[in-house]
């Protein structure tokens, strides 16, 4: 028998039963915002509750946070594909991001939660305290940041796939670019994935090595913004479009290859992949 999955209403039901509070939290932040007749989206409603447990936690407040990431894992585990997304991205990047001492938090973890938090932190070169007791991955203490920004990043795939530079000035409409750094680097790397999908799909012998290389290459030394469009904007847009996992998992760099296998399990899918030649 199929166990029915978690959808978004029934997660926002059980986490405000667990923390009812966080229920008056989410009401304060729906009036101060004001959506209208417009229903706040699962990111948004789980990056409130990033927030909402970064204040708690930096105010030492009464929260109950072992219920609160129980029900996390749960979700992480149970969710639908939307839940399981927002819970992952909204919720435990944004907490990783926030600044609120991480050792309160980080052993609430489960092991779902934890694997993600350990990807995420293995993908952008930033050890969690608390998250790795046995010490720093090699990885990530020896990474040394070049911090290139959205612009240096384009223009260097626009060195090693001309093609690209063509797509983009197609597809790459201003009027509709975020303002915010972070939204803006995940909507520009959103159109890579768009254009990988497109190659891979229409000509089998397409070897998208070369971008992925230079994908790899943003990751290690790119700035913050940059880092979190190649994980949101392209990783997570591939899955979205379901291009052959075969074709590019094997081909991807290390710190991708964490975070794009983490993701896979997020979603469900088979993080096994064939790294050998037939």
């Amino acid at each position: 028998m199929t166990q029915e999955l978690l959808t978004f209403p029934q997660s926002q039901a059980l986490l405000f039963e667990a923390a009812p509070d966080f229920q008056a939290f989410w009401q304060a932040y729906l009036i101060e915002e004001d959506f209208g007749s417009e229903s706040p989206s699962a990111c948004r409603f789980f990056s409130v509750l990033a927030d909402y447990i970064d204040q708690k936690i930096r105010d030492q407040q009464c929260c109950p946070l072992a219920e609160i990431f129980s029900l996390i894992e749960q979700l992480m585990l149970s969710g639908d594909e939307n839940v399981k997304t927002a819970a992952a991205t909204c919720f435990l990047e944004n907490l990783q991001n926030q600044e609120a001492p991480p050792e309160v938090w980080v052993p609430l973890l489960g092991l779902a939660s934890s694997d993600f938090c350990k990807a995420w932190d293995e993908f952008t070169g930033v050890a969690t305290p608390g998250l790795w007791p046995d010490g720093m991955p090699l990885s990530l203490s020896k990474i040394d940041r070049l911090n290139l920004d959205l612009n240096q990043a384009l223009n260097q795939l626009f060195k090693v796939e001309p093609e690209y530079k063509k797509y983009w000035q197609q597809h790459s409409k201003v009027a509709e670019q975020p303002t915010l750094s972070t939204e803006k680097a995940t909507y520009q790397l959103s159109l890579v994935a768009q254009y990988l999908n497109q190659q891979i799909v229409a000509n089998p012998s397409y070897q998208p090595g070369a971008v992925l290389e230079q994908l790899e290459m943003f990751n290690l030394q790119g700035d913050d913004a940059l880092r979190s469009g190649v994980a949101m904007g392209f990783t997570n847009q591939l899955f979205e479009l379901q291009t052959p996992v075969e074709r590019w998992m094997p081909l991807l760099g290390p710190t991708m290859q964490a975070y794009a296998q983490a993701w896979a399990e997020v979603l469900g899918l088979s993080k096994q992949r064939d790294d050998q030649p037939a």
